[in-house]
């Protein structure tokens, strides 16, 4: 039984990934966007490179992926993905928690199939960091 929850998970991991690569936007969505370029380039908050606060840890993970990713908007997606996969993996913690492994699947997939969720994968912005952070505070502090 646990192995099927895992597989179910796993495939509910792979399905994200798989679903977001092929809608990825081809350039950046907003000026947000254009400002997390720039500062993967050259970080200066007094030059709107980023929009201030500046997302710091956003940029520098950033700057870590284009080490590995030639163009800096991919490198923005991959971010992405990382944040998207940790999220799925702390609603399903937190439904576990709270109730039972069911429905910290019912979590995980609600988030995937959700608009804004599925949205947010595919563009390069900051939205999924902060929802997988949130999705691990609230685990951990509970």
């Amino acid at each position: 039984m646990k192995a099927r929850r895992y597989f179910t998970l796993g495939a509910l991991t792979v399905f994200y990934v798989a679903s977001r690569l092929i809608f990825l936007s081809r350039s950046p969505f907003e000026w947000d966007t254009v400002n997390y370029l720039f500062a993967i380039d050259s970080f200066s908050i007094p030059d709107a490179r980023p929009h201030f606060p500046g997302y710091i840890f956003y940029v520098v993970l950033g700057k870590l992926a284009h080490l590995f990713i030639a163009d800096p908007l991919q490198s923005l997606y991959a971010v992405n993905f990382f944040f998207g996969i940790a999220t799925i993996f702390s609603l399903y913690r937190l439904g576990r928690l709270f109730h039972s492994a069911a429905a910290g699947l019912a979590a995980a997939t609600l988030f995937v199939l959700h608009p804004l969720g599925w949205f947010y994968g595919e563009v390069g912005e900051i939205y999924l960091a902060e929802a997988a952070l949130s999705g691990w505070i609230g685990f951990l502090l509970l």
